[in-house]
């Protein structure tokens, strides 16, 4: 059964898009479940690990970047939106858009939850070169990620 995506709405999503929303831990919501749900939202967006470190490409480099906390709080800003839920006087919940704290931003690059999910780059080209297939076949890879060969090709521009 799919759940439903609670996403960003109102005049806050004229501002920043219907991004899907992440609850920050803290009150009842462990590291653990939000690792998890953002490597849910994250792991098709541009960020692969090469061994145990997340990287993202630097294409003007041809080469990877390692994803630091800091630069992680605001990558992740562009797809989804980390909130708190609050209550007012009245004892209603708002929801409260926050930056992810720069601590937990290396708690989840660190997370067992996260890492290991995130596709796993071996080798690096920059520019597209040839690969030999299992069944024994050679093909030029194409720019961007082969998940078989687990290659990132550049475009060679």
């Amino acid at each position: 059964m799919n759940e439903l995506e609670e996403t960003l709405s109102g005049p806050l999503a004229k501002k920043y898009g219907p991004l899907p929303k992440v609850a920050l831990p803290g009150n009842d919501e462990l590291l653990l479940d939000f690792a998890k749900q953002l490597l849910e939202k994250l792991k098709d967006k541009g960020l692969y690990r090469r061994d145990k470190i997340p990287v993202v490409p630097f294409r003007q480099g041809r080469r990877l970047e390692a994803m630091d906390a800091v630069a992680f709080r605001s990558w992740v800003e562009r797809h989804v939106v980390c909130y708190r839920t609050r209550y007012d006087r009245e004892g209603n919940p708002v929801d409260e858009l926050r930056s992810m704290p720069r601590e937990l931003a290396a708690a989840v690059l660190e997370s067992w939850d996260f890492w290991p999910g995130l596709p796993e780059i071996e080798r690096c080209h920059p520019v597209p070169m040839p690969v030999l297939r299992a069944d024994g076949t050679l093909e030029l890879l194409e720019p961007g990620y082969d998940a078989e060969s687990k290659t990132l090709t550049f475009d060679g521009l």
